[in-house]
């Protein structure tokens, strides 16, 4: 007797959701670009579900100021905790245009958000340069994403990490003073 299973192969949690796993977890996920698969976190919950979590941030347990470049390409943290995907991988999902939303907790229990459709991240060699589309969400969470990370225009991260913020964007946000908790999603 022989048993013929079949694995599915799922480019982004979009397609997981889909598929009909629409609980909240780590999956892994394998983009349509031929270089394997990698874990990510899967909120099936925000807005209908289908985001694949690019960085999640809720306790300080992971430090995310100080690192070296090549941790910011390749990630850090775990995903079942605090982590950053990794400019690679973001890359991965981001060459060709998603939807990318900011969830923004303040230690009041707030939660806001900002939303940019057009959201692409191009290679390496382009220095990863970020391009971002139509904004929807709160005003107050769009500011702080455009003065930390999402660019005006475009923008590229570069290597050096001394200077200016556009060359290190991940640096330590706070709102009032207080650490806030970021997640940053993309749906395909």
């Amino acid at each position: 007797m022989y048993f013929l299973i079949i694995l599915s192969v799922y480019a982004n949690c979009t397609d997981l959701y889909n598929a009909g796993y629409n609980i909240s977890g780590v999956y892994n996920i394998t983009p349509g670009d031929g270089l394997g698969s990698f874990p990510v976190y899967c909120d099936q919950t925000t807005t209908g579900g289908g985001w694949t979590v690019l960085q999640k941030r809720f306790d300080g347990s992971v430090r995310f100021s100080d690192r070296t470049w090549v941790e910011y390409q390749n990630g850090f943290g775990h995903v079942s905790g605090e982590y950053w995907l990794g400019l690679d991988r973001i890359h991965r999902l981001a060459k060709n245009p998603v939807t990318l939303r900011f969830d923004l907790g303040a230690p009041d229990g707030r939660t806001r958000f900002a939303v940019y459709q057009g959201f692409t991240v191009a290679a390496a060699d382009q220095k990863y340069q970020m391009t971002s589309g139509k904004y929807t969400g709160e005003s107050f969470v769009h500011d702080l994403a455009v003065s930390n990370l999402v660019p005006r225009a475009h923008v590229s991260f570069g290597q050096r990490q001394d200077t200016e913020l556009w060359n290190n964007p991940f640096q330590e946000s706070k709102i009032l003073g207080l650490p806030v908790s970021r997640h940053m999603r993309t749906l395909a």
